[in-house]
Order: C-alpha cells, then sequence, then structure tokens
C-alpha cells in the first residue's frame, strides 16, 4: 500500500486566489447556485448558477455574479456580501450567516447537511444569497416570495428570552422539591414549550428534538458573545463556549468540555455547535477562518469512516474523538488538533441484524461511476461477504450517490488530492474483497498429518494485491502461512482453515485501522500552523465521548463493552465530584445539610478494573 508523499499538499493552507493553482488534479470546477437579494427570489431569473473553481473564494464569487448581472455593472466587491442560509420556501429562516471573504463557497456547499431524498416545502434548504452590505430587512433579513413573512429566528429568539422564573426551571439545582420525578416533569415540560437546554449547575443537559431548531444562528450567538456569568441568559450551548473561553484567557489555564450520553442523543451535532461558537468567540483572523472551515470539512471525512448504522442511530459514532482548540495568550486562535481512539474494528468484519458496516463502504458501491467500478473492481453490497451477513438494507431517506459526492468535496477541503482519493478507495475496496477470499482444507497424510488450509479463490488475491499495489505471491504467504523463529531455524507451517479466516479477518481490520489513522493524521496537518513565534498559549478541549447502548437480549460487541464500560467510569467520577466530595466538604464545615441518595455505581466499575480472577464470558 503506497500514499503519495505526506509532505506534499498536507498543510491544508490554500492559496488565496484559485487562478494560481496549476496542478491538473486541482483543475475540477463546481455548479453554485447563488440567489439575488432573497432565499425565495420572485422570479427564477434572480438564480444565478456558475461554475467555478472548488478554491474559488466568496470575493471572487461575487466578482462572478457581478460579472454576470448588466443591473449591477459597476459595482464594488466591497458594496455586497454572500450569505450560507437555511429556510424552508413556506416561510422559516433557521440560519444566516455571512461568509467571510477568504471564505471557498465549494467546500461550504460540501459540508451542508444530508437531506431526506423525498423533499417537501417544510424540509430545510441550504443556499448561498447574494445581498446589498449593510441590507436590512424588516423581517429580520429574510423575504418570501413577494411578501414579508415574520422569521421564525426572531419568534423563536422571543420565547427564548421570555422563559418564566416561577416554574420550567432553567436550573435544576432551584426546584423547590428536587425528586426524580419533579426533575423529569421539568425537563419534559421546557421540552414541550421548546426549550432543549437545562442547566444542573455547571452541566448543560440538552434533549434532542431530532429536528432543526433555529437557535444556532448569529443572532443569539451575539447574545452569548460577552456574557462570562453562566446563568445570565438562558441555558444554551454557546453558554458555555463563552464561560469556557473567557476562563481559559482570565485564569490562563486550559479548559475541558466533556460530552457524553446515550447513542444517539445529539453528541457529535452539540460538538460542531460548541467548536463553532468557540473559534467565533476569539479574535480569529485568517487563522481562525481556516481553522473553522478546515474543522467542518473534516466532519464528513470521519462520518463517513468512523459512522454507521445501529440499532438505536442511523448515523452513530463508533470512535471516540478530543479535539483541541489552540489559542494564543491574546485568545487568537492558532489552530487546533483531534485525537481518535478505540475504533469499533469488529464491525469491519461483522454487524448483528438490523445494522450496517461504516458509511463510506455503501457510499463508495453506490456512488462510484462505471469507470471507477472498474478500477476498483467494485461489486454490489450483497456480493461482499462483510456486508450481507444479515438482510441487507438501504437506509431510508438517505442518498448514498450524493452522500459519496459530499464526501470527495469535503476530502479536497481537507487537503486530500485526487491521487490520494483513489488510493483510499482503493484500499477501502481491498478490505472488502479481502472477506470473499474462501479457504477449503487439504488433508495430507504422512510423517505429519494435518489439515492445511488453502485458498480456493486466488483470482480474489490477485485484485486484492492489485489495489494495495504489493505482490500478489507476498499477500498469499500472509494469509496461508505462519513462522516459528527458533534459535538456529525458522520453521514455516500453514494454517489450519479456521486459523487462516482470522488472519484473513483481522488483515481487514488492520488496514481499515491504518487507514482511519492515516486520514486523522492528514486532518491534523491541515490544521497545524507555522507560525510557531506566538509564545505560550492554551487550549480548550472537547472530548466527544462515544454513545453507551443498552441492547437488552441482543449480542454486544467487546468495543460496545469498552465504550459502556468508559461511559460508567465518567458517570463514577461525575458522582464523585457533584455528590460525594461536595457533600463530605460541607459535612467538614459544619453546614446543616440532608445528603443527597443517588446511585453509586462505583461497584460495577471496580468489578471491571480489578487485576484479581475475574474473567468474562463471550459468546
Amino acid at each position: 500500500m503506497s500514499f503519495d508523499s505526506i509532505s506534499a499538499g498536507a498543510t491544508g493552507c490554500f492559496p488565496r486566489r484559485a487562478h494560481t493553482i496549476n496542478a491538473t488534479d486541482d483543475a475540477h470546477t463546481h455548479t453554485v447556485a447563488v440567489y439575488m437579494h432573497s432565499f425565495n427570489p420572485d422570479c427564477e431569473n434572480d438564480t444565478v448558477h456558475l461554475e467555478v473553481h472548488k478554491r474559488c473564494t466568496t470575493e471572487e464569487l461575487i466578482e462572478k455574479v457581478l460579472a454576470g448581472r448588466a443591473e449591477l455593472e459597476g459595482q464594488s466587491v466591497q458594496d455586497f456580501d454572500l450569505f450560507e442560509m437555511m429556510g424552508t420556501p413556506d416561510g422559516q429562516t433557521y440560519k444566516e450567516r455571512r461568509l467571510d471573504p477568504g471564505e471557498y463557497p465549494v467546500a461550504v456547499q460540501a459540508i451542508w447537511s444530508r437531506l431526506p431524498v423525498v423533499v417537501d416545502s417544510a424540509t430545510p434548504k441550504n443556499r448561498f444569497v447574494f445581498r446589498h452590505r449593510g441590507y436590512r430587512a424588516a423581517t429580520g433579513g429574510t423575504r418570501f416570495g413577494s411578501a414579508e413573512v415574520a422569521s421564525s429566528i426572531d419568534a423563536f429568539l422571543t420565547k427564548f428570552l421570555v422563559q418564566p422564573q416561577d416554574r420550567e426551571y432553567a436550573d435544576l439545582c432551584m426546584l423547590p422539591e428536587l425528586t426524580e420525578q419533579t426533575l423529569l416533569d421539568n425537563l419534559r415540560e421546557r421540552f414541550a414549550n421548546g426549550h432543549i437546554y437545562t442547566y444542573i449547575g455547571p452541566i448543560l443537559v440538552a434533549v434532542n428534538p431530532f429536528c432543526f431548531f433555529p437557535i444556532y444562528n448569529p443572532k443569539y450567538a451575539r447574545l452569548y458573545f460577552q456574557s462570562k456569568r453562566l446563568g445570565s441568559l438562558p441555558p444554551h450551548i454557546f453558554a458555555i463556549a463563552d464561560v469556557c473561553y473567557h476562563n481559559m484567557l482570565r485564569i490562563k489555564e486550559n479548559q475541558c468540555v466533556v460530552i457524553s450520553g446515550e447513542s444517539g442523543s445529539g453528541k457529535t451535532e452539540s460538538t460542531n455547535h460548541l467548536m463553532s461558537h468557540l473559534i467565533s468567540l476569539s479574535q480569529k483572523g485568517s487563522t481562525g477562518c481556516s481553522t473553522e472551515q478546515t474543522l467542518l470539512s473534516a466532519g464528513p471525512v470521519l462520518e463517513a469512516f468512523g459512522n454507521a448504522v445501529t440499532l438505536t442511530n442511523n448515523n452513530s459514532s463508533r470512535f471516540g474523538k478530543f479535539i483541541k482548540i489552540n489559542y494564543r495568550e491574546n485568545g487568537m486562535v492558532s489552530g487546533a488538533n483531534v485525537e481518535i481512539y478505540l475504533l469499533e474494528k469488529s464491525r469491519i468484519i461483522f454487524q448483528t441484524k438490523g445494522e450496517r458496516n461504516y458509511h463510506v463502504f455503501y457510499y463508495l458501491l453506490e456512488g462510484a461511476d462505471e469507470e471507477e467500478r472498474k478500477k476498483y473492481f467494485l461489486l454490489k453490497p450483497n456480493d461482499y461477504k462483510y456486508l450481507n451477513q444479515n438482510e441487507p438494507f438501504v437506509l431510508e431517506g438517505v442518498n448514498e450517490r450524493n452522500e459519496f459526492d459530499r464526501l470527495r468535496h469535503a476530502m479536497s477541503s481537507v487537503g486530500f488530492c485526487a491521487k490520494t482519493q483513489q488510493t483510499i478507495f482503493g484500499i477501502i475496496s481491498a478490505v472488502l474483497l479481502l472477506g470473499n477470499i474462501t479457504y477449503i482444507k487439504v488433508s495430507r497424510h504422512g510423517y505429519h498429518s494435518d489439515e492445511s488450509g488453502y485458498i480456493e479463490n486466488e483470482e480474489v488475491v490477485d485484485l486484492v494485491a492489485n489495489l494495495l499495489h504489493i505482490r500478489t505471491e507476498t499477500l498469499m504467504q500472509a494469509l496461508t502461512m505462519k513462522r516459528h523463529v527458533m534459535k538456529t531455524e525458522t520453521v514455516v507451517l500453514r494454517y489450519s482453515v479456521s486459523e487462516a479466516t482470522n488472519t484473513r479477518d483481522a488483515m481487514a481490520k488492520c488496514i481499515y485501522n491504518s487507514l482511519f489513522h492515516y486520514i486523522v493524521l492528514r486532518i491534523n496537518q491541515a490544521l497545524l500552523k507555522k507560525d510557531f513565534s506566538a509564545g505560550k498559549g492554551y487550549y480548550i478541549g472537547i472530548l466527544d465521548i462515544f454513545g453507551f447502548e443498552d441492547v437488552g437480549a441482543q449480542c454486544n460487541s467487546f468495543e460496545q463493552l469498552c465504550i459502556n464500560y468508559a461511559n460508567e467510569k465518567l458517570q463514577s467520577y461525575f458522582n464523585q465530584h457533584i455528590f460525594q466530595f461536595e457533600q463530605e466538604e460541607y459535612l467538614k464545615e459544619g453546614i446543616s445539610w440532608t445528603n443527597i441518595e443517588y446511585t453509586d455505581n462505583t461497584e460495577c466499575v471496580q468489578l471491571f478494573q480489578v487485576r484479581e480472577e475475574f474473567q468474562i464470558h463471550f459468546h
């Protein structure tokens, strides 16, 4: 397996002007639709479709719009802005953000959230809107058709700011009577009234609404830009970001946010909102813009290679990640770093009923064109052993062909050139084909009587070796033989069929795991800044821990057991610091206090931690 040089094109520092790029693999153009003046213009002629380079900046795109519109002849680029907006034709606006002049609209377009195949008038859409700088509409900046409809941003904002103080308590610590029932009733009532966030002291509880909420746009971001005291405004993920950022600057120490919860509870989405606001809080300049764009582009890449369909979540992260956003002492972003751990490798070779393998396998098989199918020796999903062990199914509401295009755009934005992408997709195909290698048992009677395993379909080995750019004989030996190094000699023996099958599966898991770590390495190189003159700095870490799952009578994988253990350990830490240590401190100081009863999971955690005789039987 060979990659192009890591040092070549891996820094992620793109030229500012697209016409300065001469490399042949960068010569691709993309179609960008720009809507003139409003999200849903009155006339079809007010929608402009432009063919632009993938590294065309916002400023260049505005130049192209001005050049193509006769009524704008003589106007200056500085008089106009380009907005990224999310909304629906029926009058609801969910998001509005002005693009910086140096941003790449093609990269922004590539990482827009995937939408259902069936689209109706209530389905949110992402669009670029071209506006005169300083434009202010009575409806909050969005006009639908010829009539102005009040933006749901303003409606939500008004409701958000007038949350009642004597009921629907925004902080559960303020409940007059704290019981499990009153706590759940309060969360339920707040959720029913559109308030998905609630505090427990310094902890933020988020209830996943499984739909779009227009509470992450610039209007909300500005509210939490200088509010340094938690609780002065209604609960919000932006408030956590604001407190972390200003605490880092005030006490000159690194900060960390832990995001945990059940699988499907919205941890990754919360991470993205938190990360975006942390970068926007800083005096970011061009470094912050490029860091934010690279992190946003990295999201779809990590999702495709590290997320899968489980019984409880159609887009479950099967790995944990720790994102470090680095700052200088003055609060300016100086780069970022992503660390990943405990990728669920067993999923590559086996999935329980109702679950699927990693998204990227299906994206490649459905999205590759005819030429790519021949180049990578692609088959149908049902023809792969690693994908057809249970009854295969298509994920409803996801267009995997479009997802494959979105993945390639995101990889280009992060810094993967076309040649590297081809190598990666070839390795993905090789992993799938490894599972199709079958063995037969051959008995040899003689001085040594054994039953050795031989490869039945050697033509598949040729295909895998071709994709991995290695010799077929070398791969054949690795899949069928083992070496025992003695003191004076080396003995080569053949695997049995079961041993050879396990070796094949271990090789597939090892290759995919190495590929995933390589992708993260390249992302970190794109996030790495060459300016080392900033001196001392700090970071804010975001731990997006994988979700725990309780599947009852179903079979959990060993990785899922480790995930659940990590969450139990985190819960134990939470119990100690929130309940046990605090209550012990109250008793030491002689404060009149009635201890709160809570479920202590220490014994459960210690059961896994003890080094004495302890065994788990796997079936």
